[in-house]
Formats: structure tokens, sequence, C-alpha cells
């Protein structure tokens, strides 16, 4: 029974490694952009808009 825990536990471990991992690779041409992802803007500048 120990053996199956362990065996449990070693797939969700590296199923969490799999799926959970963050991007960090990503580049950003615009400064602008770059700085609306790293959430340093003011959201009342891109409030939607009516016609």
């Amino acid at each position: 029974m120990r053996g199956f825990s362990t065996l449990i536990m070693l797939a969700l471990f590296a199923v969490s490694s799999v799926v959970g991992q963050v991007p960090t690779n990503i580049f950003v041409t615009k400064a602008e952009a770059d700085q609306i992802l790293k959430g340093n803007y003011n959201p009342l500048n891109y409030t939607a808009t009516s016609r």
C-alpha cells in the first residue's frame, strides 16, 4: 500500500510540475504593453467607450 501511495504522490507531483509553470520568456516590443503586463498602468485610461 505504501508503494501505491508513493506512486500516486509522484504522479501528482509530475503533473503539477508540467502544468503549473508560469511563462517567463514573454518578449514585448512596445514599452506601453510591457508596463501594462507588469501592472503599471491607470485602468481609467483604458475604459470602454460607447457609441
